[in-house]
């Protein structure tokens, strides 16, 4: 399969920001194909289970050329989807510098938490991440929705836990139950363990139901 990108898409927007399409209308079509190529990307991940969310407009509200195109891609729990849709994603997206990722939120949403307005620019310098032209230049779209796959990976304890922060439920839940796989993986793994015995001899009683673990 070929690459994607060419890093001449990248170096578009350097020429045409700022610039409305009365200026430079032959810009609109060039930068048009880049979001195009953004949401070819979009669309493999949704074939990957997804959700996603792009307009492909190269010009902003203010009818000039932006200086970056994006696109929201979701986790795939669709529990945690249906609670954050339109308020919390990742962002996906192209500027000059190449492709880039961050958690996101879209505070002008009006069922965004109000929260979410306070915390969304730590959120965003925190997890920012950029892999130049010349790199993105030698994917393709598959090996580019791997990427943002690995991400999601990587990030995914942090998108949960500032989810909870802004009061999204199913987070603490995924949270949980990602506390409870890790105590219950060192439980499997340790031969030495009491599980019976008198009051007192340190034995640890394992309470799956109840999702906790209680020592005496």
């Amino acid at each position: 399969m070929s690459n994607l990108f060419d890093e001449s898409d990248f170096a578009l927007f350097a020429q045409y920001v700022g610039r409305k399409s009365g200026e430079a209308p032959e810009g609109h079509e060039k930068l048009k194909k880049v979001y195009n190529k953004l949401g070819l990307v979009g669309d493999e991940l949704k074939r990957r289970g997804y959700p996603t969310d792009i307009i492909r407009n190269p010009q902003n509200q203010g009818g000039k050329y932006s200086a970056y195109h994006w696109s929201q891609i979701y986790p795939k729990d669709k529990e945690l989807f249906q609670e954050i849709d339109g308020i919390m994603f990742v962002v996906f997206g192209t500027l000059e510098k190449g492709l880039y990722l961050h958690i996101g939120f879209n505070i002008t949403n009006k069922n965004s938490p109000a929260k979410a307005k306070t915390i969304a620019k730590a959120v965003k310098d925190k997890t920012w991440i950029e892999y130049p032209p010349q790199e993105v230049a030698q994917y393709t779209c598959e090996e580019i929705a791997d990427i943002v796959e690995e991400y999601y990976k990587e990030h995914w304890v942090q998108f949960n836990e500032f989810a909870k922060e802004i009061g999204i439920k199913r987070s603490q839940e995924i949270l949980n139950n990602m506390e409870l796989d890790k105590i219950t993986k060192l439980l499997v793994g340790n031969h030495n363990l009491i599980l019976t015995g008198a009051p007192g001899t340190g034995k640890l009683v394992l309470e799956i139901v109840q999702g906790r673990f209680v020592s005496n």
